[in-house]
């Protein structure tokens, strides 16, 4: 399955793997954690990414 960079404006790039449109609330934690000092290269959005309490379920960071 291909990936998307998603058009935001960031720290690092986002990539998206997901089958869905991101909720705002699911865009805006991407930023979040794309903007953390932790991040290397880029943040990876699963297929199953979802909004959870504090964090995003699906995503990895590299």
């Amino acid at each position: 399955m291909p990936y998307q960079p998603l058009k935001i404006s960031t720290e690092k790039p986002v990539l998206s793997w997901a089958d869905h449109d991101l909720a705002s609330a699911e865009m805006q934690m991407a930023k979040n954690v794309a903007s953390l000092p932790f991040v290397y290269k880029h943040v990876a959005l699963m297929p199953d990414v979802h909004l959870g309490k504090g964090a995003l379920p699906g995503f990895l960071t590299n």
